[in-house]
């Protein structure tokens, strides 16, 4: 089972609303009220809908409204979003030295009648200010996120499947795909639909298009398969396959 332990909330009046939802704010469930100011800290058990999922979002609500939202990559210890305050740069101060005159004093030419002395005037020497180098600021690259969340569904000769094999499906993108159907289509072959396992799952499987009704197509759940995304996450698939091979079309209502 994951936990989330918060150490601390700044920046907003308990008391407190938490939410998990996926990594786009989507899908959320209630996690806990706390009453209480943060620290101390507390430990809350993650719903099990989120296991195995590579990251998730936590949503907190404070009593006046405010709203604040954090992605947690599961494994890692990640601090609770706080608003940021902006720092001022500094502004540097020009400092311009006062010039030092340099008095000269010329050695005298002995002549056979006496000379007085010149004393030369001095030229101020002038010290060149330095300009200060500006700081170059950084932008952080943004993480990548998981792609949006989807389903494979076709037809295969192999009595299992594996995440190579997977490119021979079809891959819709959806967050549910309960209470409507795939269409394996024509050729020899065991129909098979992969669902994430954070997305609902359907109870039963019918030979129809246009509800849960009609004729029992006998389906398996006959394990997971593991598929790293578009971005390079990985993504637990639940394997649905028909009992048998078949040749022709069918259109599979996936009922909730």
């Amino acid at each position: 089972m994951l936990v989330i332990q918060l150490n601390s909330i700044t920046g907003a009046t308990p008391p407190y609303d938490l939410y998990l939802c996926d990594v786009y704010g989507n899908q959320c469930a209630v996690l806990a009220t706390i009453n209480n100011p943060i620290p101390p800290s507390i430990t809350l058990n993650v719903p099990s809908q989120f296991n195995n999922v590579p990251a998730i979002g936590l949503k907190i609500i404070d009593v006046n409204g405010c709203e604040q939202f954090g992605i947690i990559n599961c494994g890692e210890i990640i601090p609770t979003p706080t608003p940021t305050m902006a720092t001022p740069t500094p502004t540097p101060t020009m400092v311009t030295p006062t010039p030092t005159p340099t008095t000269v004093t010329p050695t005298p030419t002995p002549t056979p009648t006496t000379t007085p002395t010149q004393t030369l005037t001095p030229t101020p020497t002038t010290t060149p200010t330095q300009t200060p180098t500006p700081t170059q600021t950084l932008t952080p690259t943004p993480s990548p996120l998981p792609s949006l969340p989807g389903i494979y569904y076709g037809k295969f000769n192999n009595t299992t499947i594996t995440s190579a094999d997977t490119g021979s499906l079809t891959f819709v993108t959806t967050y549910d795909i309960t209470n409507t159907y795939v269409t394996l289509p024509t050729g020899n072959g065991y129909g098979y639909v992969l669902i994430p396992i954070t997305l609902p799952q359907p109870t039963n499987f019918k030979d129809s298009n246009t509800g849960c009704t009609g004729n029992d197509v006998p389906t398996n759940n006959i394990g997971t398969v593991v598929v790293l995304d578009a971005n390079g996450f990985a993504i637990t698939y639940n394997i649905y396959r028909t009992f048998f091979p078949f040749n022709g079309q069918l259109f599979c209502w996936l009922c909730s």
